[in-house]
C-alpha cells in the first residue's frame, strides 16, 4: 500500500506526508523530519542517508556515513571510523 502511494506521489509531482515509527517506512521518503517530544531534533534529504536508515533503521549510522562522504570528498580518499575517530583508510594498514 505505501509503496503504491509513494509511486504515485511522485509520478504525478506532487507532496505527501507520512509519520510513522516505523523506519524501514523511509525508504519510500525523499525527506525524514525526526520529531521528539514534538519538537523537530534532525532533518534528513540527502539520499544515501535515507537509504541507510531505511535499511538499518538507526540515525546515528546514517549521520557517520555522510560525515565519512564528506571527509572522501575533500581529502580524495577513502577514510573509515572507528571509535568516533576518523582516519584515511589507508594509513597504517
Amino acid at each position: 500500500m505505501v509503496e503504491t502511494f509513494a509511486g504515485l506521489i511522485h509520478e504525478q509531482n506532487r507532496a505527501g506526508i507520512m509519520v510513522t515509527h516505523d523506519l524501514r517506512m523511509t525508504k519510500y521518503v525523499d525527506k525524514i523530519i525526526h520529531m521528539i517530544d514534538g519538537k523537530v531534533s534532525r532533518v534528513l534529504s540527502d539520499p544515501k542517508q535515507i537509504e541507510i536508515l531505511a535499511r538499518t533503521s538507526n540515525f546515528e549510522l546514517a549521520e557517520s556515513q555522510m560525515e565519512s562522504d564528506k571527509l572522501e570528498a575533500f581529502f580524495k580518499a577513502p577514510v573509515r571510523q572507528v571509535d568516533g575517530v576518523y582516519t584515511l583508510a589507508n594509513m597504517g594498514d
